[in-house]
């Protein structure tokens, strides 16, 4: 306490939550009373409060409270609870003189507990998981320390955590919504901890309610009561309940959208009722709440915004509505990797997801770095998805691991054939592919995996239907349930048309485990197997899959692909034998470097041509296409999927900084920013030497440390060097690749 004054308040406010009676300083029986209150004609209650340490300040306070005691029995039979607070721990001298006439000494923190174990809660609740912020792999409490991120507010600008924590502190209503993975359970756990620390100077205590473990609980005191017990706490109700009661609980209710309606419906009027029934609890919770509450969600689960507030019962409320972002800023990622004890940067294939970054870095201390190093995203899918799915799964037992993975694998192949490329998605079509998976409707706890699936968002503000926001996510679904149709032979497929082909991710993805999983020759035959089906894009998907999925050598037996769309054609990674596409849309096609044997591209919509710098360089079995753009530079993805040694990725990213990135030269620090990572300074240094002596680059002395320069006559070189990556056969590359 910061004086007397502001502990004689507490004292006085606490004891009007334990008694019911509003506590005041007044004069009783000619002795002023620091708080005094008479609960019925017989009973009344006299505190007072001390701050000095001393045995006879103690015992005139303690005769004080004698004579009004005695006053009031002799005048009127009163029974009166005498208490003396002190704002120091009472010795055991001072404890014995109160007891021997009756009347408690106690510290202003017994006094506290006895009016609300608020540290015994705290303590509890901060070792507790804070709603699905959880380590993936044992379920306990994520200890990942917070960045202090912001949020989008609905009328426009943002806000930050600390903010955030203010608000509802000063009694705002705060909603928040956002997808999977973005840091709302994180941002409760946050402002809980910001709240907590003051709770006891403004008697407001803040209460983390994970509403994923209220299911059923149809009235506000059941939910606090389950609350407590699932912290060990049951012996507390009592306080808690007479705290809300009145006004001294600030409310951080997470998972709005993992309470559950026990039945599933395609109709969209009947999951509203059925949504509003489920949370009825939480509704009855925040209309009766006195002072701040923020609660949160995944804004996908309503339909519309209206109907979110009004399932929560804040349809004529002031609530503010923010939004969680979708991905980390630059500034936020760096912080992140900071206050997590590391150095650098993330993959640049990792999304900025929250819970994306946090999952990597726990990839990263499990594998030790020198194996992180050659971490790839089709190693990294793989973790991610049986993490992300296990989480889900732990919402409740009957929720399989495999299934909720298979049910996600068909919701995504059910894009395919959608314009948007990500949805929309009726919820009908989520309801066919939860039946083609385990065979019959979604009943009772199944259908709040279907309002929830990780990745999906609302397909518009006041829209029923969904569609995927995280692209990582449907990217590896797609090459999931490409490698089932090759492995499985699956025809079901074959006469859809569709719209989307996989992404280079997906390929990726999708190629490397047809490897993996010795699926090449499998993904062959069933191309050959279904030349003339209508889904001519599943073929181009298994074509450009094997292309990059790591062989050398590919002969495709005079495979005929026609009408299909291709996202990546990558022919610069192999020998190529027998291959006819025609009439087709590729997005990009790559054939830098390439040897090729019977293969024809014809009457196709290429978007870029990479590999060739100009029409009068297109060699003879590229003929009739519709080109847009034409380069003779690798991209970085391209580079990405090279699978380049460490001392070849060294050399492309000094390339590209210096030639093919804004400046007329790089600061050595800034070039070799994270590469001595990748090699040792000694060959570092050597790959510099080389390009200097080659004459491409100049070094030169700047204000701020050496520079390195590019010369500007040897930049198609260059160009031709990241075009052919692997299959270079310049001086440098070669150099290079023999350190």
């Amino acid at each position: 306490m910061s004086s007397w004054k502001d502990l004689e308040a507490t004292v006085r406010k606490a004891a009007a939550s334990i008694w019911g009676k509003e506590f005041k300083s007044t004069q009783v029986h000619a002795r002023q009373i620091d708080a005094y209150a008479e609960l019925d004609e017989k009973q009344s209650v006299a505190i007072e409060v001390t701050e000095q340490k001393s045995i006879n300040k103690l015992q005139e306070d303690l005769n004080k409270l004698i004579h009004i005691r005695n006053v009031n029995f002799n005048s009127g039979f009163i029974q009166t609870i005498c208490i003396c607070v002190t704002a120091y721990e009472p010795t055991l001298a001072m404890q014995a003189a109160g007891k021997k006439i009756n009347i408690d000494v106690l510290s202003i923190e017994q006094f506290r507990t006895r009016f609300l174990p608020f540290d015994e809660y705290n303590e509890a609740r901060k070792v507790t998981p804070f709603g699905s912020a959880i380590d993936p792999e044992t379920g306990s409490k994520d200890n990942t320390k917070y960045v202090l991120v912001s949020f989008n507010r609905q009328k426009g600008g943002e806000i930050d955590t600390a903010e955030l924590s203010e608000l509802v502190a000063g009694g705002r209503i705060i909603v928040m919504t956002g997808e999977y993975g973005t840091g709302k359970s994180k941002c409760v756990e946050q402002v809980y901890n910001t709240l907590a620390m003051s709770a006891w100077e403004n008697l407001e205590f803040p209460v983390a309610i994970d509403l994923r473990k209220c299911w059923g609980l149809k009235d506000r005191y059941e939910i606090i009561r389950r609350h407590l017990q699932d912290l060990n706490l049951s012996q507390h109700v009592d306080a808690f309940l007479k705290a809300y009661n009145n006004g001294m609980l600030i409310l951080l209710l997470d998972g709005f959208d993992e309470l559950g309606v026990q039945l599933w419906s395609d109709d969209s009027s009947a999951l509203k009722a059925l949504r509003a029934d489920a949370l009825s609890g939480v509704r009855d919770l925040i209309t009766h709440q006195r002072i701040g509450i923020l609660v949160c969600g995944r804004d996908h689960y309503f339909d519309s915004n209206d109907e979110l507030f009004a399932a929560l019962g804040l349809a004529n409320s002031s609530a503010e509505l923010l939004r969680s972002k979708d991905e980390f800023t630059f500034e936020e990622i760096a912080e992140f990797l900071k206050v997590n004890g590391r150095d650098g940067d993330i993959p640049e294939w990792l999304p900025r997801k929250p819970l994306t970054c946090e999952f990597f870095l726990r990839v990263f201390d499990e594998v030790g770095a020198e194996l992180s190093e050659e971490l790839d995203l089709v190693q990294f899918w793989d973790l991610l998805i049986n993490a992300v799915c296990e989480r889900e799964a732990r919402i409740h037992s009957s929720f399989d691991v495999d299934t909720i993975k298979r049910i996600l694998v068909e919701v995504a192949s059910a894009t395919r054939t959608k314009p948007a490329n990500v949805g929309p998605l009726s919820l009908s079509e989520i309801q066919a592919a939860f039946e083609r998976v385990v065979g019959h409707a979604p009943i009772e706890q199944a259908s709040v995996l279907l309002q929830r699936l990780p990745g999906l968002g609302r397909a518009s503000a006041d829209s029923e239907e969904r569609r995927f926001v995280d692209t990582y996510l449907l990217d590896g679904l797609r090459a999931t349930d490409v490698i089932f149709i090759a492995d499985r032979r699956d025809a079901r497929a074959s006469d859809a048309v569709w719209l989307n082909p996989l992404s280079e991710n997906g390929l990726l993805i999708c190629g490397r485990k047809l490897m993996m999983l010795n699926l090449i020759d499998d993904a062959i035959a069933h191309c050959k197997a279904n030349t003339k089906v209508k889904n001519q894009t599943l073929l181009l998907d298994l074509v450009c899959s094997v292309l990059v999925s790591g062989v050398t050598d590919v002969d495709f037996g005079g495979q005929y692909i026609e009408y299909g769309h291709a996202s990546v054609l990558d022919l610069a990674h192999a020998r190529v034998a027998g291959l006819h596409v025609d009439n087709s849309v590729i997005e990009r096609l790559i054939i830098s470097g390439v040897e090729v044997r019977d293969v024809k591209i014809t009457a196709s919509n290429i978007g870029v041509l990479e590999g060739v710098s100009s029409q009068g360089a297109i060699p003879a079995w590229l003929s009739g296409n519709s080109i847009e753009v034409f380069s003779s530079i690798a991209t970085t993805s391209r580079i990405r999927a090279a699978n380049l040694e460490p001392t070849q990725k060294v050399l492309v990213t000094v390339l590209r900084k210096t030639f093919f990135q804004k400046g007329a030269g790089r600061k050595e620090e800034a070039l070799l920013r994270g590469l001595g990572k990748l090699v040792k300074s000694g060959v570092l240094d050597r790959i510099l030497g080389k390009l200097i002596s080659e004459g491409l680059l100049r070094k030169e002395k700047g204000d701020g440390g050496n520079l390195y320069i590019p010369v500007r006559s040897e930049t198609q070189r260059v160009g031709k060097i990241l075009a052919e990556l692997s299959l270079s056969k310049d001086p440098i590359w070669l150099f290079v690749a023999g350190l």
